[in-house]
């Protein structure tokens, strides 16, 4: 992964408010995380982050920007509302955006939204 500079750190940060905006009414639905469409949203970023790429399979998507631990977290949230609110939050945890999104980013994220709904079992 090249190191994403501050103007692609500001482009995640748009394709995640994109995802957000218009959705409040989803907080509270019911639902999942569904990896092949994060991977279809965040595919573009991803293909720019490794900029030899020409195509990437959904895995390599999500391995380009999260690490499995994060994703792993990620995917206990509601829908894909909640997951872009704290995927938003944990890459503004990163500091440098030089690296992928890590566990610990995404734990911090859910601290600053402690009552960002969960997965119904």
């Amino acid at each position: 992964m090249t190191s994403p500079s501050s103007e692609n750190f500001q482009q995640f940060v748009a394709v995640c408010r994109t995802q957000i905006d218009g959705r409040e009414w989803m907080r509270q639905w019911p639902g999942s995380i569904d990896r092949n469409s994060v991977a279809s949203v965040l595919r573009p970023l991803a293909m720019k982050y490794r900029a030899a790429a020409e195509r990437l399979k959904d895995d390599e998507v999500i391995a380009t920007i999260f690490t499995d631990e994060a994703f792993a977290l990620l995917s206990e949230l509601r829908n894909q509302y909640c997951f872009f609110v704290i995927v938003e939050i944990a890459a503004r945890h990163i500091g440098d955006y030089s690296s992928k999104i890590g566990a610990e980013a995404v734990s911090e994220a859910l601290k600053a939204e402690p009552n960002m709904p969960r997965r119904l079992s």
